[in-house]
């Protein structure tokens, strides 16, 4: 079939010439030209049949994804791959990464951002309906991609400072994964630097900041982390704002100190020291810290001076020790085994804190068989970070004078505490009737 129709101005209109209502009249009525021939059944019962039609307007199929390829068949079908065909398809599901179309068995063609960039994950959504346009080289998306979420885990499955999560539809390399922000709902807090694990493709440096590996708190429980794969790293977008962590104390500026009978159970190891006046513990905020020391001989074996130990009350006259404030609470957890007896002169001491937030207690410092007038240690419940927090505090006398009170700044190896001593103004380490200490930093 080959019909040609041409049309031609049946007037023209010379220049200078006016126009008359005649001219226009001629104007309005081009000139028709019909050559050609239809052949007998080009044409069905007065209708153009769908296959006398050659694709190139918009055509629609679904399209299931299979192995990275969206399969569909067109109908009227696509007999050549041709630059200018346009048509679209409903994908059955989201994409992974780059994917290729196969049109009616034709084989897989690339499917490109404008511009000739590969898709990337999720560019394409389930039930997302996609045109497309060949350009003679591949196929170019000309309706608008997905909306690019990001991608949300409810949880971390790996540990602490390793972590694990499984986005879908997955990553399949760590290629795929640069640039994306995938965000993970942390199980377990950091402690220290920490990794990544994105659909089981190894492990990746999580980094703040550019370059900075994570500290302990980066990350903690119940967060909804961010991150983005930069390439060599997983930089975590969004640390925990760690709020300044505080810690107060009041307390009694004189130890108390009970003896301790050197004979000591070391079946129970328990301590008989007539008379304590200590107070069985109901919770971990009231368990006493303690600490012993010795005149003229030697400790029970197990013991050691300026050391914490917390108090576990087995009756008025009897105590076992421990080395946790658990301990001291259920009187099983981190006893102080007591393998020997005492000799010489063995004192329990004790310095009553009256008021506290985050303290576990005060220690009285030993030095010589007796305690040090004035000279503290304040065990934190949680440790603050080293350099990074400051205390202060004031101190009064029996008689409401004021005294000074000096932070040393070295730890004095205890972990989670700061040493304080009271001084009058000659400098020399006094007792005191009551202190007050104040710490602020990071924990």
């Amino acid at each position: 079939m080959a019909l040609t129709i041409t049309i031609a101005a049946s007037h023209t209109f010379p220049a200078g010439v006016p126009v008359t209502l005649a001219a226009l009249r001629k104007a309005a009525v081009p000139g028709i030209v019909i050559s050609g021939s239809v052949a007998a059944g080009d044409l069905a019962a007065g209708a153009v049949t769908p296959a006398k039609v050659t694709p190139g307007a918009y055509f629609y199929a679904p399209a299931t994804l299979t192995g990275g390829v969206y399969v569909l068949t067109l109908d009227p079908a696509l007999t050549a791959y041709a630059a200018g065909n346009v048509f679209a398809f409903k994908a059955d599901a989201a994409n992974a990464g780059a994917v290729d179309v196969n049109v009616n068995g034709l084989g897989a063609r690339d499917l490109k951002r404008p511009g000739g960039a590969e898709l990337g994950l999720a560019d394409i959504k389930a039930n997302q309906v996609v045109e497309c346009r060949d350009n003679g080289t591949y196929l170019e998306v000309t309706s608008l991609l997905a909306t690019r979420e990001v991608e949300y885990i409810a949880t971390d499955s790996g540990t602490a400072n390793a972590y694990a999560a499984a986005p879908s539809p997955s990553y399949a390399s760590w290629a795929a994964a640069t640039g994306k922000v995938v965000a993970v709902k942390i199980a377990n807090a950091n402690t220290t630097a920490s990794t990544l694990n994105l659909n089981g493709l190894g492990t990746q440096a999580i980094k703040k900041h550019g370059t900075q590996a994570l500290e302990s708190g980066d990350l903690g429980v119940g967060l909804i982390a961010y991150f983005m794969f930069d390439g060599t790293n997983m930089q975590l977008l969004n640390p925990s704002v760690r709020a300044a962590a505080r810690a107060w104390c009041k307390f009694g500026g004189v130890a108390t100190s009970k003896t301790i009978t050197n004979t000591v159970d070391t079946g129970t190891e328990r301590l008989t020291v007539s008379a304590h006046g200590l107070t069985a513990a109901t919770s971990l905020d009231n368990v006493q810290l303690v600490t012993v020391r010795n005149s003229g001989g030697a400790l029970p074996a197990g013991l050691t001076v300026n050391t914490a130990y917390y108090a576990f009350i087995v009756d008025a006259n009897t105590v076992s020790l421990h080395t946790s404030r658990q301990g001291g609470l259920d009187g099983v957890s981190d006893i102080v085994n007591l393998t020997g007896n005492g000799t010489g002169t063995n004192s329990l001491d004790i310095v009553t804190m009256t008021a506290g937030y985050n303290v576990a207690g005060v220690m009285a410092t030993a030095a010589a068989g007796s305690v040090v007038g004035g000279d503290y240690t304040v065990v934190f419940v949680t440790a603050f970070t080293n350099g990074e927090f400051v205390l202060v505090g004031s101190a009064k006398s029996g008689v409401g004078n004021g005294l000074m009170l000096a932070i040393d700044e070295s730890d004095p190896g205890l972990a989670g505490s700061k040493r304080i001593q009271v001084t009058n103004d000659l400098g020399t380490d006094v007792n005191s009737a009551e202190c007050h200490v104040v710490a602020f930093g990071n924990q």
